[in-house]
């Protein structure tokens, strides 16, 4: 069996691969990387992540997961013009 994810891992994982699908792959190496862009401090956060992010990119390579991406708003201003 393998170790169960906090909730915290879970959702942040599932947000990053949906506002960045192209960025992220397979590989836990890449994975965190790009993480190390983003201004998190913790490492074992990060590395978490990356290896969660990388699993779901596996799931989703076979078929297994189906990621919706993120539905962007329009900004207000678009809305009082239309």
């Amino acid at each position: 069996m393998g170790r169960i994810k906090t909730a915290q891992v879970k959702g942040l994982g599932k947000e990053f691969i949906r506002a960045y699908p192209d960025k992220f792959s397979t590989d836990f190496d890449q994975n965190k990387s790009v993480l190390e862009g983003t201004r998190m401090k913790s490492k074992w956060l990060r590395n978490r992540l990356a290896g969660y992010i990388s699993k779901l990119a596996k799931q989703r390579a076979r078929g297994l997961v189906i990621t919706a991406p993120l539905k962007v708003e329009p900004a207000e201003d678009e809305k009082e013009r239309s």
